[in-house]
């Protein structure tokens, strides 16, 4: 099962699946050095049938490395996948009638089968009212601006230093 499709892009919940995260992994983890972290915004623009243009939060794309140079390149890439899901989405939530139809006559099966003529009927001509009401035009997808923060690394505490002034301490007593 790929990303996306485990990520199901809902108005009526929150994503779930709205960090990508990319690491570029130092194997030699005794020397501190900076940690370069740089994210940006992906999101769709769909425009509605009132001619109203709403602007949706697709994902958050972070990617961390040793310095902004390795980082950004890699972050720039994957803004561009990331741009293309987006699109595919839109697509597939917004301009997809019959997928609607399909996918909420599916999850009333069961009240359609016991259900009588009249209302069996009246459920389908909800249902096809609240997928007319969710479409909409993608216009297309864009990403923020890529930020990067570098995190100096801090000293480490000298361990040895404080072992010494606890035997000092120990003495004294």
């Amino acid at each position: 099962m790929s990303f996306s499709d485990y990520c199901f892009l809902s108005l009526a919940r929150p994503f779930i699946c709205s960090t990508f995260v990319i690491t570029l992994f130092n194997l030699d983890t005794n020397l501190a050095q900076a940690q370069a972290t740089c994210t940006s915004i992906v999101s769709f623009s769909v425009e509605r049938e009132d001619k109203t243009t709403n602007e949706v939060f697709f994902g958050e794309l972070k990617a961390q490395g040793p310095d902004e140079v390795s980082v950004k390149p890699k972050l720039e890439a994957e803004t561009l996948k990331a741009k293309a899901r987006a699109l595919d989405r839109c697509r597939s939530h917004y301009e997809n009638s019959a997928g609607c139809l399909q996918a909420k006559l599916v999850s009333s099966a069961s009240a359609l089968q016991s259900a009588s003529f009249t209302a069996r009927k009246a459920l389908e001509e909800a249902l096809l009212s609240d997928c007319k009401k969710q479409q909409g035009l993608c216009k297309g997808s864009q990403a923020s601006e890529i930020k990067c923060t570098v995190i100096e690394p801090t000293a480490a505490p000298d361990v040895k230093g404080s072992d010494a002034a606890k035997k000092g301490e120990k003495g004294k007593k």
